[in-house]
């Protein structure tokens, strides 16, 4: 369902409203980036309320396990069932 036209106008308001020049996260764990960024978003949002942002955690079913990995028939090949990831640990 796409969102009314005063949520519409919301979201871009807060997209321009929003704006960092830089930022450096060298080596963090993706779970504290967003919890910065989500702090920053809240702080410099006129109305105090930020963004929310949402990661999908859960990896595609027959995901390519690389480039270039094709079988004797010159398809490509699936990856093996990868072991689950905390992708909030990631750096």
């Amino acid at each position: 369902m796409a969102p009314a036209a005063d949520d519409r106008q919301t979201i871009l308001r807060k997209l321009d409203q929003i704006r960092l020049d830089s930022v450096k996260y060298d080596g963090l764990p993706l779970w504290e980036v967003i919890t910065n960024l989500s702090e920053i978003a809240k702080s410099r949002d006129p109305d105090k309320v930020g963004i929310n942002f949402f990661i999908n955690r859960e990896n595609p079913a027959g995901a390519p396990a690389g480039p270039g990995l094709i079988d004797a028939n010159g398809l490509p090949v699936a990856a093996p069932p990868a072991e689950p990831v905390d992708v909030g640990q990631l750096p």
